[in-house]
């Protein structure tokens, strides 16, 4: 475990075992953690706003992986959609 310390922010950075070694995220591989992490905890969705993981080869392996990548808008639908409403007095 190593500490990256920078002017703006003070991560904590852990190799993942069996995390992939390929950049996942071409357009953006700082973002490639995000997706490594979400696989390592077996995710069943990432949640983003951020336009380079919502890329189709992104979603498309998230999606091999059994995750869905979903912007947050998306996410509220779909949580919604789940909600069952009170039953009426």
């Amino acid at each position: 475990m190593r500490v990256v310390l920078d002017s703006n922010t003070a991560s904590l950075v852990v190799t993942l075992p069996g995390t992939v070694s390929a950049s996942v995220v071409p357009h953006d591989p700082q973002d490639n953690p995000v997706v490594a992490t979400a696989v390592a905890g077996q995710a069943e969705v990432l949640c983003t706003r951020d336009h380079h993981l919502l890329h189709p080869d992104v979603v498309a392996y998230c999606a091999q992986h059994k995750i869905q990548v979903l912007g947050d808008l998306e996410l509220l639908r779909q949580l919604r959609a789940q909600v069952v409403p009170p039953p009426n007095p």
